[in-house]
């Protein structure tokens, strides 16, 4: 199972995932997006343990990615401190591409059944529809 995703792969994704605010709609039903995801995530932990991989991959890299650019509008444009940013620093990992190519690598030497693999990905895209109601919630609560 390879799960290095090329571009069109990567947009299309995010296109299905933004097309689903319904679903998103049904997943919280009137919590917080936070509310709804710890239970789910939970309800994965117990039940088929293996899938939470699904969601510290999806989780992990967008911070590890975005973090960055997240870190650098926050730090310059929102004043806030080098401390207040910690959860966007990495500082043990020296060389992104070659940490994020090892980190693929493990993910690739996972042996899944046909089933499993579906499962799995079913559950990144679960991942993906949970953060964007997460990051659409926080942006329209610093916008308002």
């Amino acid at each position: 199972m390879c799960f290095i995703m090329n571009i069109k792969d990567k947009s299309q994704l995010l296109h299905i995932t933004s097309e689903h605010t319904d679903y998103i709609k049904k997943l919280i039903n009137g919590k917080t997006s936070t509310e709804a995801y710890i239970p789910k995530l939970n309800e994965i932990y117990k039940n088929i343990s293996e899938l939470i991989i699904a969601h510290t991959y999806t989780r992990f890299l967008a911070d590890l990615f975005g973090g960055r650019t997240f870190f650098s509008i926050l730090s310059s444009e929102y004043k806030i401190s080098p401390e207040g940013l910690n959860y966007y620093k990495f500082n043990k990992i020296e060389d992104f591409k070659t940490y994020v190519g090892e980190y693929h690598g493990k993910l690739n030497s996972l042996t899944l059944s046909e089933e499993m693999q579906k499962e799995f990905l079913n559950e990144i895209y679960n991942a993906y529809i949970y953060n964007l109601a997460i990051s659409n919630e926080l942006d329209c609560k610093l916008n308002n």
